[in-house]
């Protein structure tokens, strides 16, 4: 019998973290208005529907003004809760919250993701993903909720890299707890 026991190393979470950013870096855009949070609204709902999946999205201004949702019936309120913690999360460290997620998992974890781990108002997990200009201005939040947390990463990073036309790099989804 031939059992493999995987194991993640700190490294593994850096690489990851490394895999995110560039996703991030790909992701930019020049500008975000109402206009543009509908089409990526359009988008995330036609992927919703063509996977047949229950999901929660949303698009939110930086200032927490919501721009789009969509929720189908299988979710809910605690789906607009994890979703407000995301966005939370992605406002204070101005990056994914599955990239705050890995840094935290990684042995080099900052101290304010270490704070933001402990706080009740943030989710340090996948599902959160800023919309942004190249040079760093945070635009907008688009987030996700319902499925595990990689995958909710995933069909966010996915849905945005269709909505802007690009291809982004994957990870092995097996390294996400």
């Amino acid at each position: 019998m031939n059992t493999t026991i995987n194991t993640v190393t700190p490294q593994d979470y850096l690489n990851l973290e490394a895999t995110i950013r560039e996703q991030e870096r790909l992701l930019t855009v020049e500008l975000f208005d109402d206009a543009d949070a509908w089409e990526l609204g359009q988008t995330l709902v036609r992927r919703i529907q063509e996977q047949s999946i229950d999901l929660a999205a949303a698009i939110y201004r930086p200032n927490g003004t919501l721009m789009f949702a969509y929720l189908t019936r299988g979710t809910g309120v605690s789906n607009h809760e994890w979703m407000r913690r995301k966005f939370n999360t992605v406002s204070a460290c101005g990056h994914s919250s599955l990239r705050a997620w890995a840094r935290w998992k990684s042995s080099e974890p900052t101290p304010l993701i270490d704070q933001l781990a402990e706080d009740a108002d943030y989710a340090v997990c996948g599902g959160g993903f800023p919309i942004m200009t190249a040079d760093g201005k945070l635009l907008a939040v688009a987030l996700v909720s319902a499925l595990p947390h990689a995958q909710d990463h995933y069909f966010l990073s996915e849905a945005l890299a269709d909505w802007c036309g690009t291809k982004i790099p994957s990870f092995d989804q097996t390294i996400v707890d």
